[in-house]
């Protein structure tokens, strides 16, 4: 605490120097007013303790000055005097003197007055801070108001303005001091809309009454511009017994929002309208795709029964074959039951007369010479290779009809594990006829794994190949047949030293109805079914092919076949 001593007595001055630097104050002394005047310039001082009559400057200049003269602190003054003057104390405080103390004193008055000053100056001093502490925090409050976009003012009971932010005031045109104290119940502030002002009467009363915040969104008609669409709310001020002393307006443009919200409520209804319609064209698409995967299934079927067609002939051929020599054999039979008819009735005879009368020479070498003519040896010898011819026959007609039934059953067959060569050799006996006038089959079947696949469209694939092979032979030549493990996959290579394919249709052979055979040899399905065929067993179909050198057509399965759900599409490879 800084404390100033002006006092001309060098004793009094140089006493109470030592007196209230020994109780931690700092001491500045000065012998006349002008000297103490500087001091108060310079420093500061906190309490003053001045005498009355002073060379140059004297008391009452003194504190004058110290009143009148700006400063950012507060001092204390004591004024000290030995005039015996009964209005000394009034002129003094007049003058700006806290208090006065009539010389000579006792010093523990003296301190009394210091510490009373002390006080003073230290609840200043806070008082000060607090008064900054506020500044600062309206400023701060001020500074965000404004720099809001929401126009907010703040109204008293009477309806009369006591704050606004910039927002507010510069839609209306206003400053801050010509808006304060002005009162609400002006339509210019409600962009003229009387309606307006009298809810926000309404709304205020009632925040004043219930202490409760009101908030409503209000359609305004602007004048030469498109309706606005503002949220009002009112939200009540309190004080410190929570009592509603004023209330905040807060006006909103939501015009924006409200517009969005309106587009969003109309992309809405037209996203509904859109997956309605994606519901019916999925709904289109599925039922689309299930009859195209009827279809697809009516073609497979469709070129079964057309390659059954175009094969028949050799079919039948095939079935003839044994049927003739079975037939042939049965002939045989009938007459070798015919003549051993003979012989036996020769035989009986004999024995007959034997049993009767005893056996006449004449009648046994009749029996050996009918044996003789029949040839018995000669039928009991051929008899079991009859029959053995017979029985392969009936098996090969068997076997036949058995694998065309499984080649030729409608419907899709069902997903298990199958042997491909197995199903090759099946393939094989049903098109035999169509190859072996044409071509020396060549199998090199390799050890594989058992492949999870429908076998009756596999033998589809199969048959399209191989007649496809024999049918690009012109004269006489070669088909290769060969099978092979390759990672997880089955490998299958069916070539034919045939034709070729020309290099301008190799890209098209896969195509639905392409054929360069003659009409009435080919649909123009059969590698068409054959592609859709290995793509749905997630396999690829490849081919490769020189023109008069022959063609070769790689089929890759793998092992663990369809994937059901499988998104990878397989092309053809050439």
């Amino acid at each position: 605490m800084n404390i100033l001593i002006a006092e001309d007595d060098e004793g009094t001055r140089s006493m109470l120097s030592q007196f209230f630097q020994q109780r931690g104050y700092n001491v500045f002394a000065a012998a006349d007013g002008d000297e103490a005047w500087k001091i108060l310039q310079e420093e500061t001082i906190q309490i003053a303790l001045i005498d009355w009559r002073m060379p140059k400057i004297d008391g009452r200049e003194l504190c004058l000055r110290i009143r009148t003269h700006p400063s950012t602190h507060y001092t204390y003054i004591v004024v000290m005097t030995g005039i015996i003057h009964p209005g000394g104390s009034l002129e003094a405080r007049e003058c700006g003197a806290d208090d006065y103390l009539q010389k000579p004193f006792d010093i523990e008055n003296l301190i009394s007055l210091v510490k009373s000053g002390e006080r003073i100056i230290r609840l200043e001093e806070q008082y000060l801070q607090l008064q900054d502490v506020l500044i600062e925090s309206r400023n701060k409050l001020r500074f965000v108001l404004d720099a809001l976009h929401e126009e907010i003012l703040a109204v008293n009971p009477e309806l009369d303005i006591v704050s606004a932010n910039q927002a507010f005031l510069k839609q209306r045109g206003l400053t801050l001091p010509d808006a304060i104290g002005k009162t609400i119940r002006n339509e210019a502030f409600w962009f003229f809309d009387p309606s307006l002002m009298h809810l926000l009467e309404t709304d205020i009363g009632n925040t004043l009454k219930t202490g409760k915040s009101n908030r409503r969104i209000r359609r305004i008609d602007v004048r030469k511009h498109a309706p606005l669409v503002y949220e009002v709310q009112t939200i009540p001020i309190l004080n410190e017994n929570k009592e509603t002393i004023q209330v905040a307006i807060l006006l909103r443009n939501v015009t924006e929002d409200h517009r969005r919200r309106e587009e969003i409520l109309q992309l809405n209804q037209r996203l509904e309208r859109t997956l309605s319609e994606l519901h019916s064209k999925n709904e289109a698409l599925e039922n689309t795709l299930s009859r195209l995967k009827e279809t697809q299934a009516q073609m497979i079927q469709s070129e079964k029964m057309a390659s059954i067609g175009q094969l028949a002939a050799g079919i039948a051929h095939e079935i003839n074959n044994p049927v003739g020599f079975v037939s042939s054999n049965l002939n045989t039979l009938d007459g070798y039951i015919e003549d051993l008819k003979a012989v036996i009735a020769e035989y009986r005879s004999v024995l007959g007369q034997a049993a009767s009368c005893g056996v006449p020479l004449e009648g046994i070498d009749r029996a050996l010479a009918k044996e003789t003519e029949v040839g018995v040896d000669f039928i009991l010898e051929d008899l079991p290779n009859l029959v053995r011819e017979s029985r392969e026959g009936l098996d090969r007609i068997r076997k036949i009809v058995i694998d065309l039934k499984d080649f030729a059953h409608p419907g899709e067959d069902t997903l298990k594990l199958a042997d491909l060569n197995q199903n090759i050799d099946s393939t094989l006996n049903i098109v035999w006829n169509e190859i072996k006038y044409k071509a020396v089959v060549h199998k090199e079947y390799g050890d594989i794994p058992q492949v999870n696949c429908y076998p009756q469209q596999l033998n589809q694939v199969f048959m399209n190949l191989l007649v496809n092979a024999a049918q690009a032979i012109t004269d006489k030549g070669e088909i290769r047949i060969a099978t092979r493990t390759e990672g997880d996959s089955v490998i299958v290579t069916i070539s034919d030293t045939g034709c070729g394919i020309p290099a301008e249709n190799i890209h098209r052979i896969f195509d639905p109805f392409f054929t360069t055979k003659e009409v009435g040899k080919g649909t123009g399905l059969g590698l068409h079914v054959a592609y859709n065929v290995i793509r749905k067993h997630n396999g690829t179909i490849a081919v490769e092919s020189a023109p008069g050198k022959g063609t070769t057509f790689i089929v890759r399965l793998p092992v663990c076949g369809p994937q059901i759900h499988s998104g990878e599409s397989h092309e053809p490879q050439a």
